[in-house]
């Protein structure tokens, strides 16, 4: 798209396609869907061109702002929507989500909206505050969890259309509840388990040793396969969509890394499929500059 190499009806399509999903990650009521969706799409538009331009740094800039504003209103938003099942389709969701920052820039004005913002996303950022709290109410007040939280990784290895009845992932009510974060009787509000604190929380400070190291070595063993100097676009933007999505460390183990096996088995066939069928050799080859004509020998002409 990038290198201007699709016809106009397909660019637009594209253009379509990338925008519904954006919208679908705002309109889900969770503002770091639709960052992390956002450096997706720039990282793979910067592989792409092969440099970084003015204008998409700035739109890069902006878009931050946005996201961070969105997030100060993301509680009162998930009230209407996730809470009070209102709100209507993805448009009519997104329209509030921009209204409710609207309100906000009309009464705190411009920098009052975006510190707000800031102040949410540091707020939910401080995990090291909650690992310090179940450190000290685990074991001696709550017991350890024993490896319970990853029994759903079993599941993130079977499509739900092979699992019909695959259970749905309810872990940030179990945690919100367990260490009493969430009211007893709040069955609609999740607390997010970061990585580290589910690590601890199972199995104390040996988990947290071996599973930073487990987690140290996924990171390596991909960054080998999907990372190398030279590859060709094709195989950096796949390291683009496997990678960036891992950086979400605030979430549970199984969240965050149990997609890993079916996401790569599915983007190593759509890669497999585009090279077997020679598109990208073809794309290259209208790309890359034609060898100067070799001249002839003086013994050729002799």
């Amino acid at each position: 798209l990038t290198q201007r190499r699709l016809s106009l009806p397909y660019r637009l399509l594209t253009y379509a396609g990338v925008s519904a999903f954006l919208l679908m990650a705002v309109a889900s009521g969770s503002v770091a869907n639709a960052a992390f969706y956002g450096a997706v799409v720039f990282v793979s538009a910067w592989i792409g061109s092969g440099r970084l331009k003015v204008s998409w740094l700035v739109a890069a800039a902006t878009g931050l702002l946005l996201i961070v504003s969105l997030r100060g209103v993301s509680e009162q938003y998930r009230k209407v929507v996730w809470y009070g099942g209102e709100g209507g389709g993805v448009v009519s969701r997104t329209k509030l989500f921009f209204t409710l920052l609207h309100q906000r820039v009309q009464s705190d004005g411009v920098d009052g909206a975006v510190s707000e913002g800031f102040e949410t996303s540091a707020g939910r950022s401080a995990n090291l505050d909650l690992l310090a709290d179940v450190i000290i109410r685990t074991p001696s007040e709550i017991p350890y969890w024993g490896g319970q939280t990853y029994l759903s990784l079993v599941g993130s290895f079977v499509p739900r259309v092979l699992w019909p009845d695959k259970p749905t992932k309810e872990l940030g009510q179990a945690f919100g509840h367990r260490y009493g974060y969430i009211a007893a009787n709040d069955i609609g509000t999740a607390l997010n388990l970061p990585i580290l604190v589910e690590f601890y929380a199972n199995f104390g400070i040996f988990g947290v040793i071996v599973g930073m190291w487990l987690v140290g070595v996924i990171y390596f063993v991909l960054d080998r396969v999907v990372n190398n100097p030279g590859q060709d676009s094709l195989h950096s933007l796949v390291g683009v969509v496997i990678l960036i999505p891992l950086a979400n460390i605030e979430s549970d183990f199984s969240l965050g890394f149990g997609g890993l096996l079916l996401n790569g088995a599915a983007l190593w066939f759509v890669l497999r499929t585009i090279r077997r069928s020679g598109m990208a050799d073809r794309q290259y080859a209208r790309s890359s500059p034609r060898p100067p004509p070799r001249q002839p020998s003086h013994a050729a002409q002799s």
